[in-house]
């Protein structure tokens, strides 16, 4: 007594004979379905299940990998609508700031950080009144850098655990979730 199975066409033959322990030989795929005598049913049952198995985690890893990118890319949409994009210049912007927190703990005495008088000539204001503004643009920036990364990092925990799970909609759920964040602010 042969069984018929309704596969997809594009299931990888060889990779079920391996998964059945070779003991599939004795079934023939046409017309979209596996024709197996009764001796092989079982081991190809089984091998049919891995198989499916090992298909659905490749299009678990696939999604999660193209979610991942969705939401880091508009992280950094999101993060690029404050920071301005030049070479070296996240390192000006770090450097600007730990002047100016050193300055403003010094009570704004002794020697001007260079980047401080840098803002105050620019801007025509006090060294305090320059760099009262340098940390408090820093500051804006911390909240709303963290709130980026908070959104983000949400959606990877959130996609490693749908990963797990092999939840695909959970990972779709987390990527739309954290890009509508994201793109708030």
């Amino acid at each position: 007594m042969s069984a018929l199975i309704s596969v997809s066409p594009d299931y990888d033959m060889s990779r079920l004979r391996e998964l059945a322990g070779g003991s599939a030989e004795p079934m023939v795929y046409r017309n979209d379905c596996l024709e197996i005598d009764g001796i092989a049913q079982a081991a190809l049952y089984n091998a049919l299940v891995l198989y499916v198995a090992e298909h659905a985690r490749v299009v678990i890893d696939r999604a999660a990998q193209a979610a991942i990118s969705a939401v880091n890319a508009a992280a950094g949409a999101a993060r690029l609508k404050y920071l301005t994009r030049s070479f070296g210049q996240e390192l000006v912007y770090a450097i600007k700031d730990q002047h100016a927190r050193a300055f403003k703990d010094a009570v704004y005495a002794g020697t001007v950080p260079a980047f401080v008088q840098a803002e105050a000539t620019a801007t025509g204001t006090s060294h305090q009144a320059a760099c009262d503004a340098i940390i408090a643009l820093a500051d804006q920036w911390i909240s709303i850098g963290a709130a980026i990364d908070g959104a983000r990092r949400t959606a990877m925990v959130q996609i490693a655990a749908a990963v797990t799970a092999l939840d695909q909609p959970a990972i779709t759920a987390a990527r739309d979730a954290a890009i509508a964040t994201i793109m708030l602010l």
